[in-house]
């Protein structure tokens, strides 16, 4: 689970959430991970992913906010 800064209410438009779920596909199949599932509320996001140990979570989740941030705000 991870959440926007400051808990913003991003994802109650829809094309932002979908455009959101599009970036993560993008950067997990960059990562070679996979996507277990990934759902998104208004103001947070749930993602159960698989990928090798070499990676740690906290790398995963670093490089998946770092290219949905910046996509995002140069988009919206």
């Amino acid at each position: 689970m991870f959440c926007p800064r400051y808990r913003r209410k991003i994802f109650l438009q829809a094309d932002v959430e979908q455009r959101f779920k599009e970036l993560v596909h993008e950067g997990c199949e960059e990562l070679q991970i996979v996507i277990v599932a990934l759902e998104c509320d208004k103001d947070h996001t749930h993602m159960f992913l698989n990928a090798l140990p070499s990676l740690s979570p906290a790398d995963m989740m670093a490089k998946m906010k770092g290219v949905t941030s910046q996509k995002l705000r140069e988009e919206f």
